[in-house]
């Protein structure tokens, strides 16, 4: 009403607006908070943006590396992934950053802190063999130990001879050994051929992943023993090497037929000329550096397991017999106190006097074997692989400083997840007696996945094939043989 008392209308207009949608949500995925970046590398880094007003929505997506836009994402896309260099950026905290916006201008982000450390690993102590230390043995066994790493260390150990005349740095300018990447701080070395008496230095070096490299360790210096008599000419077999009353033909290195032999029978004194080194020279004549047994054969042949059959020659597809495979087992370094299942002190087809007949009592002494039911042994009868895979299993209980090997071996073959197939076709034709047998040394590796294909368990076991059960049982056990 106005002051002529007349009454007026008026109104008010509001415009309503709908309240604002969040703010675009983004997450980094990669690389997670307080990363350790250890060297100059390429590091992928991913974010992921969402927002209710959809990909349209999005107006940018980009990512920073301290606080400089590195990286943008093409619209409409709701992530981005780019591999960022480290190199050029300073050791110490580096911020990632993600930032997203609307078409509102509203904006959000998320980011993540991370090391760059160059440092390399820290310095490498020296365990075993100690300086100093002398009587080292074949194998023998390095350990060590580094400083923590920001990523799992890799090792490098080299082995010199320690030479008069020249430094640390001389000898170790032409190693006898020098293995790069080792993964564990520890190594075993079989078969490098070492002089007895003679002083050697070793060290080791620690690397990381982005192969930043630490410093060397301090040589250390020890005194081998090596027994004599741990190597024997092949050109004279003994008893690990032939049965008498097992004859057979051979073939010499011209290819004619050989004479029988027995475990007395000479060979020639040349032999020794056909001696190998580990660069696959050749042991045996009629056993080529590249045949699949060869390495196996070597192995125990350093260490005085196997002789041959005479002549120079190892006869890897004859069968193995039964006497041969106890008088080989005889030889791994046991203790002989421990006692398996009570076994007769002989057998009814011993022959006195035989050269495998001390072999086969010491043996059944100790529990390692058993006989047939009528208290024989047959010692010239081939051993099958169901036989043989029993000895194996057996021989856990006596070898010095073996490892514990499960006792359930069914539970351990399921927890193993073995796959049907070869397994399978070796399990099915295996005498129920020696089931747990074969299937526990399935299990521990010594017969693997070569092995699977040529193992029969009723079938005679050629001399070569026992030497590779034999040899990756030695392996496995972790046999000392000091």
């Amino acid at each position: 009403m106005n002051q002529l008392g007349q009454e007026k209308e008026s109104s008010l207009t509001f415009n309503y607006l709908p309240a604002a949608p969040p703010r675009p949500a983004v997450n980094i995925l990669t690389p997670p908070e307080g990363s350790h970046i250890n060297g100059d590398t390429w590091i992928k880094i991913e974010a992921a943006a969402a927002n209710e007003l959809g990909e349209e929505g999005l107006s940018c997506l980009f990512l920073e590396v301290e606080g400089i836009r590195m990286a943008e994402a093409g619209l409409p896309h709701t992530s981005i992934n780019w591999l960022w260099e480290t190199a050029g950026y300073d050791e110490g905290i580096i911020t990632i950053r993600a930032v997203a916006a609307d078409v509102l201008g509203q904006e959000s982000s998320d980011q993540v802190s991370i090391l760059l450390d160059r440092t390399p690993p820290g310095p490498v102590s020296l365990h075993e063999p100690f300086q100093g230390q002398s009587g080292v043995r074949l194998p023998v066994k390095f350990s060590w130990e580094t400083a923590e790493s920001l990523s799992p260390p890799r090792y490098r150990l080299q082995l010199a001879a320690a030479e008069s005349g020249l430094g640390e740095e001389g000898v170790f300018n032409a190693p006898l050994l020098d293995i790069e990447d080792l993964p564990d701080n520890c190594y075993t070395l079989w078969d490098l051929p070492l002089q007895s008496g003679k002083r050697y230095l070793w060290r080791v070096q620690a690397s990381d992943l982005a192969g930043n490299q630490g410093p060397w360790s301090e040589a250390r210096e020890f005194r081998t023993y090596i027994p004599s008599g741990s190597g024997v000419s092949p050109g004279k077999g003994d008893g690990s090497g032939v049965v008498p009353s097992y004859q057979h033909e051979n073939l010499n290195t011209t290819g004619q037929a050989a004479p029988k032999m027995d475990e007395e029978t000479p060979g020639p004194e040349t032999a020794t000329e056909d001696m190998a080194d580990m660069a696959g020279v050749k042991v045996f004549a009629d056993l080529e550096p590249g045949h699949p047994a060869a390495e196996a054969i070597l192995f125990l042949y350093n260490r005085g397991i196997v002789k041959g059959m005479g002549e120079g020659i190892f006869a890897p597809t004859l069968p193995l017999s039964r006497a041969q495979a106890v008088a080989l087992l005889i030889k791994f370094p046991l203790e002989t106190d421990r006692k398996g299942p009570p076994s007769p002190g002989t057998f009814e087809d011993l022959e006195s006097g035989a050269w495998y007949t001390p072999a086969v009592k010491a043996a059944a002494g100790i529990g390692l074997l058993s006989g047939y039911e009528d208290n024989s042994f047959r010692p010239a009868s081939p051993i099958n692989g169901a036989e043989f895979a029993a000895l194996l299993c057996r021989l856990e209980n006596f070898v010095i400083k073996s490892l514990e090997v499960p006792a359930n071996t069914g539970e351990a073959l399921k927890e193993a997840e073995l796959a049907s197939g070869l397994r399978e076709a070796v399990l099915n034709k295996t005498p129920p007696w020696a089931a747990n047998s074969v299937a526990a040394l399935i299990k521990r590796g010594i017969i693997g996945e070569k092995e699977l294909a040529w193992f029969e368990p009723r079938q005679p076991l050629s001399r070569a094939e026992a030497a590779i059960l034999l040899w990756k049982a030695y392996l496995y056990y972790q046999i000392d043989a000091s």
